[in-house]
């Protein structure tokens, strides 16, 4: 099919003002050559590109949106779920900016009167070949998130690395230390979030550039245990049939991407647990944003303090597995283990469970059963009585046992929840006469860890 055709059975081209001198840029040129469905459209306007996008606009019946500092000025256009984004030509030289793109396949462009691939680089010939290659030595120097962009788009495409391009990244790896943490994260969330990105993980850590961007597990030496960490991950994610129902829903709902990217930088930096499954602590000084390195990414503050949980808590589930094999394991220690992590309890037991790779050491019990029992005791239990409401509130307690309010009463209130979330009380009259004997020595505080 020729790139006429394809533009006119476009429906996000069909509303294109056609006029001399207005391009196809980019990566609207490399899907529409691909068969994807276009929602971003990149324009190159090599006269007046706002009036141009005010026409554009006109016609969608909507407005153009200025985007960017004078000089880099990009007009956004958006209709629906589709985003137009109109921009001029540096010195009016299609080629020369062609030649500042990053790689031959986004290096490609197609005018609107007469189409016709436009393509310096052999963008199409590496679609074919399904191949990333750089359209010149310099670009990781001019921009070097764009280390990570091939990688990232490797795995978005199914692609490969050209291998002059990857020898490039080698080289060129120290360069990462000088891009801005926001578009580390953007990158990172984005390689992340792909069903399969343990491979690119790997040719990441042969080409000297994860270590550089996880700097703690670089140096403890646990960087590649990570690694295959991450990729039993996502082989336990692609088998959903051996694991809780509800786990499917965490990682492909609404903020699945997020929780993906949580999970996954949590396994590259977990501490890897020896062949006797004895709990293991953080990585010194990783579980803390202030000091680790991807503090410095600038994430928001809930995916901030995902991650924080879900590494600080790493070794919960082998504690409760220690407990389990010791024979103390009781429902007031799996509540207080619960309460540490909060609602990220099921990443950190699909993180043990990874970890446990195919089941046990020689002669010793296979935990995987155990951490399974955990996840139906978690969704199961434990949940539906955390969001059920207390039996008791602090207005109950001052009115029905004449206490005042003190740190003491605080400690009795939560010494009642604990009891309740462990199933060991039912009614507000046992909760009250749990607190009473709290408030008068008559009961112990359920034990802790």
């Amino acid at each position: 099919m020729t790139i006429e055709a394809l533009i006119r059975q476009t429906p996000a081209l069909i509303a294109l003002p056609r006029r001399p001198g207005v391009f196809l840029v980019g990566g609207t040129v490399r899907d529409l050559l691909l068969g994807k469905r276009l929602t971003d459209v990149d324009l190159a306007v090599l006269e007046a590109p706002e009036a141009y996008a005010a026409q554009l606009a006109a016609r969608l019946g909507v407005r153009a949106i200025p985007i960017g500092r004078p000089g880099r000025r990009v007009w956004r256009v958006v209709a629906g779920a589709t985003h137009y984004d109109v921009a001029g030509i540096p010195e009016g030289d299609l080629l020369h900016d062609l030649r500042r793109r990053d790689f031959t396949i986004n290096a490609m462009a197609c005018p609107l009167v007469e189409p016709a691939l436009v393509d310096p680089f052999g963008g199409r010939r590496d679609l074919a070949l399904r191949c990333i290659r750089m359209t010149t030595p310099e670009v990781f120097a001019a921009d070097p998130a764009r280390l990570l962009r091939a990688f990232r788009l490797a795995g978005a495409y199914g692609f490969r690395l050209a291998a002059g391009t990857q020898a490039r990244i080698a080289a060129e790896a120290h360069r990462i230390s000088s891009v801005a943490g926001e578009r580390i994260h953007d990158e990172v969330s984005k390689l992340l979030a792909l069903p399969a990105s343990a491979p690119l993980l790997e040719a990441m850590a042969t080409a000297g550039l994860l270590g550089r961007l996880l700097p703690e597990a670089d140096h403890a030496g646990t960087l590649a245990q990570g690694v295959r960490l991450c990729g039993r991950l996502e082989a336990s994610l692609a088998r959903p049939a051996g694991l809780h129902p509800r786990l499917g829903m965490r990682f492909t709902g609404p903020a699945g991407e997020r929780n993906l990217f949580g999970v996954k930088l949590a396994a590259l930096l977990h501490t890897p647990t020896g062949p006797d499954a004895a709990p293991q602590p953080p990585l010194p000084g990783v579980a803390d944003p202030a000091t680790a390195a991807w503090g410095g990414w600038h994430l928001s503050r809930r995916d901030t303090s995902a991650l924080a949980t879900i590494l600080r808590c790493q070794s919960m589930a082998w504690e409760l597995l220690s407990a389990h094999r010791a024979g103390n394991l009781n429902a007031e220690r799996i509540v207080d283990q619960f309460a540490s992590a909060g609602p990220h309890v099921p990443d950190i037991l699909l993180l043990a469970r990874a970890a446990a790779g195919d089941g046990a050491a020689p002669g010793a019990e296979d935990p995987r059963p155990f951490f399974d029992r955990l996840f139906q005791y978690y969704f199961a239990v434990h949940e539906p009585r955390r969001r059920s409401p207390r039996l008791l509130s602090g207005k109950d307690a001052l009115r029905e046992l004449g206490l005042s309010p003190s740190p003491a009463l605080g400690r009795i209130l939560a010494a009642v929840e604990r009891l309740r979330l462990a199933g060991r009380l039912h009614s507000r009259a046992q909760a009250l006469e749990a607190a009473r004997r709290l408030a008068a020595g008559d009961l112990a505080p359920p034990p802790g860890k």
